[in-house]
């Protein structure tokens, strides 16, 4: 079984309905807003670069950083977030999720160091690093899941 949500804070991230849920119930999200909010919190607590955002989210599409933008400001409205303490922008760099996350529908808890050891069994260098431990470790909850590298988009709990 896979990762079927990431809860942080008064949120979860529902990634099988492809959704929001707040302390109100379902948030609407555009799908490339969603698209960059899944990948700020599989990497909660490192910074993302506008790069990264913009390969993963807007692969095969020529956009500006203006899309990234409207993105974030639209994700800042949607998790209440006009302090800016939840999305912490890195200045001409990118981005940072700065909270704890909980993936759930996985296994048991597992440390971010203990996948960032199973990466280095079977990837590169650069791949290990990025899923090195950070403040926030992503937990895992209930059933069965994997963690594969998948692109641009990095690593991505399955």
């Amino acid at each position: 079984m896979s990762v079927q949500s990431f809860q942080f804070g008064a949120f979860t991230l529902d990634l099988a309905r492809m959704g929001l849920l707040g302390p109100a119930g379902p948030i609407e999200l555009r799908p490339k807003t969603f698209d960059v909010l899944k990948l700020l919190v599989s990497r909660a607590g490192r910074l993302v670069s506008k790069d990264e955002l913009m390969a993963a989210v807007w692969a095969d599409v020529n956009v500006t950083e203006d899309s990234l933008t409207k993105c974030i400001s639209e994700l800042r409205r949607a998790l209440d977030d006009d302090t800016h303490s939840l999305i912490k922008t890195v200045s001409k760099r990118g981005y940072r999720l700065d909270a704890r996350v909980t993936a759930t529908g996985g296994p048991a808890p597992v440390p971010v160091a203990a996948l960032a050891e199973r990466l280095s069994a079977s990837d590169d260098a650069s791949s290990h690093a990025v899923a090195a431990a950070h403040p926030h470790p992503v937990e895992r909850g209930n059933g069965a899941g994997r963690l594969r590298r998948v692109g641009a988009l990095g690593l991505i709990l399955t």
